[in-house]
């Protein structure tokens, strides 16, 4: 939002920031609550609305997933907040993803996007993280799996962001992020 990184915001940065992000964002609430709920987001993947996430249209049919995996299951609502982090993933996508899917060479790569503040990652973390993605959506791992889809991806980097906004397996000296991964 600073673009100048001032440490103020301008009226032009404010007005950038409004057309890029919460003008999108008003279009898909279509009940001006200031969230949405399964049917805005269905509206809003779904072209041809001027939404800025039409790229998850797979989703269309996973809305409930969705908010199970960003942890919305009992309070089907996703906020400004959840609708950024819903542009990062399709930012994600474009940049790292091969065909809308994350293959494990490339998750740091679209985890470094969806949560710009966390640690760097080696291959086998990598590798670890990639499991846990898909233990998280289909409950089992047999090894037969070589990409995350959207829905995947959404699961995992959910968890990453949320714990790496609030430091918890990164820096208390105790649970390392491995250490996460692997309890995941």
């Amino acid at each position: 939002m600073d673009a100048d990184q001032s440490g103020d915001i301008s009226d032009g940065e404010w007005s950038e920031f409004f057309t890029e992000f919460i003008a999108p964002f008003i279009v898909c609430d279509a009940d001006t609550d200031y969230v949405l709920i399964a049917a805005e987001l269905t509206t809003c993947i779904t072209p041809p609305t001027a939404s800025k996430i039409t790229e998850l249209l797979p989703l269309a049919t996973h809305e409930a997933d969705v908010f199970k995996f960003m942890d919305r299951a009992t309070e089907q609502n996703l906020t400004l907040y959840d609708y950024i982090f819903l542009r990062k993933v399709v930012a994600a996508m474009k940049t790292c993803g091969d065909g809308g899917y994350f293959v494990p060479a490339r998750l740091y790569c679209a985890l470094a996007i969806t949560s710009p503040r966390s640690p760097a990652v080696t291959s086998p973390v990598e590798k670890e993280i990639f499991n846990a993605a898909v233990v998280l959506t289909d409950g089992f791992y047999y090894g037969q799996t070589s990409f995350l889809d959207p829905m995947q991806f959404i699961a995992v980097a959910y968890l990453y962001n949320y714990f790496g906004d609030y430091e918890l397996p990164f820096n208390d000296g105790i649970v390392s992020s491995a250490d996460f991964i692997r309890a995941a």
